[in-house]
């Protein structure tokens, strides 16, 4: 903008001057102020296209670069963040989830597991009580058997013994 003003009130100046001096110099001085003038607009217009143009222009290309730089690693980071955060909210979940899985699994094996131990110790005992009731069917009949073959053979002593 400073320079647009700079360049205007440079024109305006010469434009003046050009009138002016245009007279002035061709009757004065004898010399072609028209040329002297355009000579010197010439190297100041090469003075703003070449040197002001390209400075101002290069600022510029830095400025933006350095915006374009900046707005880079920001959305870089930006983007880190946020997977980073999805990732970790992503990875609680999944934690819960698999923990409740985990605890539900526990609980009906644990509850499988009893059943069946429920269910086992209820065989064995059935068993045992089982051959215990063979046991003592088989020990009365043993017993009957002993008292028997005993008493007969007390009775087989006592008729001995009373015959003679």
């Amino acid at each position: 903008m400073k320079l647009k003003k700079k360049f205007l009130i440079l024109i305006i100046t010469m434009s003046t001057l050009i009138g002016g001096t245009q007279v002035y110099a061709a009757t004065v001085l004898g010399t072609n102020v028209v040329s002297l003038l355009s000579n010197g607009i010439i190297s100041i217009k090469n003075y703003f296209t070449g040197t002001v143009v390209n400075n101002e222009m290069n600022k510029l290309n830095d400025k933006y670069t350095n915006s374009i730089d900046a707005y880079s690693k920001e959305k870089a980071n930006e983007a880190v963040t946020d997977l980073q955060n999805h990732t970790t909210s992503e990875l609680n979940r999944a934690e819960k989830e698999l923990d409740t899985y985990v605890s539900d699994i526990k609980d009906q094996v644990n509850n499988e597991y009893n059943n069946q131990i429920k269910k086992s110790k209820e065989e064995i005992t059935s068993t045992i009580n089982g051959n215990i009731s063979n046991i003592k069917s088989n020990l009365d009949k043993e017993l009957e058997k002993q008292l028997q073959n005993e008493l007969q053979l007390k009775i087989k002593e006592l008729e001995a013994s009373s015959q003679k």
